[in-house]
């Protein structure tokens, strides 16, 4: 069975309370269905031992049981605060009389079924009882849905609510901190009122495409406060549709960001000037370097041997390789700050060189590389 908003309707469990073993069979043919479980007790004290491990819809309750009638069962089930409403219906063979009516709902019963019990009867009222219970749990559903959208909605994002027409119905307390707008003052109003006057029509253009195409967007935007001051807060634009699938509300969450970009930009900014060190200082050493293996390659060129000439050269490839490696592990740390531009490395061609070099560096070196094809 389905409830009215296309869910599957929850099994709603009735309990049937009889001494005659035969009597609950007859019941449980009588109303088992695919969203009616029935569970069965022979003995009021089992139908206590029961009410504490299941919820039910409704009680049957045979009114002449040994031991423990109909009536003290009823007035034990209400004492219960778990059990205080559950409707009990008393099922008894007596005649009408008054005084079992009068005694039957002074002990909480709801309602009176008389033997030989008539299926149309007793289906009609179990129907009822279960729709009641089901409602509740609906009711009940819907109560903490709104207790938990309410604390939600006391966040410290920014909320907006607004009709299909772009039209302010509610904002939480922490759109007025960061806007400075009371909600007084934007209900009714387009939240255009915030533009800061940075994005251009085709950036809202842009928006509002995905926003329709994808019932949600998200990104930075540029908004006003109402003092006149601009501010940059992370959006969540969200479309809310109904059970036709029509777009009914759109809601708004956002989160002040002014403060970590501007943050972000600092840093940017003291990275660029480490930079900027970094490199001078590099630049500085390698010219300080190679001036001074020249002057001494000029100087002393006759009294150096073939060795001495030899290190000379690799004093001037260990600055230029020191600088390249300066160089890398500045743009390294660029990664995640500016945009990565990948190209294609030849590791072959890679491997190679780094074999040449050590090889310069020491001729009896043997070296052996295993290349895979495509490498």
């Amino acid at each position: 069975m389905l409830t009215p908003t296309g869910t599957q309707a929850p099994i709603a469990s009735v309990l049937v309370v009889d001494d005659v073993p035969a009597n609950l069979l007859v019941m449980q043919g009588l109303l088992e269905r695919s969203d009616v479980r029935v569970l069965t007790a022979q003995s009021g004290r089992e139908a206590l031992e029961l009410l504490l491990r299941e919820e039910v819809a409704v009680a049957l309750v045979d009114v002449h049981m040994p031991e423990m009638d109909g009536f003290e069962l009823a007035r034990r089930v209400h004492d219960r605060a778990a059990t205080r409403d559950l409707p009990i219906v008393f099922v008894t063979a007596a005649e009408r009389d008054s005084r079992s009516l009068v005694r039957g709902y002074d002990a909480g019963a709801v309602d009176f079924l008389f033997k030989p019990i008539d299926a149309t009867v007793l289906s009609g009222k179990v129907d009822v009882f279960v729709q009641l219970w089901r409602h509740r749990r609906l009711l009940a559903a819907q109560v903490e849905a709104m207790r938990l959208a309410a604390i939600a909605f006391e966040t410290h994002e920014a909320i907006v609510i607004t009709d299909v027409a772009g039209r302010i119905l509610k904002v939480n307390r922490a759109f007025t901190e960061i806007t400075g707008y009371p909600e007084a003052d934007v209900l009714g109003r387009n939240p255009r009122l915030l533009q800061s006057g940075r994005h251009d029509a085709r950036f809202y253009r842009s928006l509002w495409a995905g926003l329709l195409r994808d019932g949600h967007w998200e990104g930075e935007l540029w908004n006003r406060r109402k003092d006149g001051v601009d501010y940059v807060e992370w959006k969540r634009i969200t479309a809310v549709k109904d059970e036709a699938a029509r777009v009914t509300h759109y809601v708004g969450v956002g989160m002040d960001i002014t403060e970590r970009r501007r943050a972000e930009d600092e840093l940017r900014r003291m990275h660029a000037t480490l930079e900027r060190r970094v490199e001078e200082r590099t630049a500085a050493l390698q010219a300080a370097n190679d001036g001074f293996t020249q002057l001494l390659a000029a100087e002393e060129a006759e009294r150096l041997s073939a060795d001495g000439h030899g290190y000379l050269q690799r004093v001037r490839g260990a600055t230029a390789r020191m600088s390249a490696l300066i160089d890398g592990l500045l743009t390294l740390s660029n990664i995640g700050r500016t945009p990565v531009n990948r190209v294609d490395v030849d590791l072959s061609a890679l491997a190679r060189d780094v074999a040449a070099e050590r090889l310069a560096a020491d001729a009896g070196r043997r070296i052996v590389m295993n290349v895979a094809p495509g490498m």
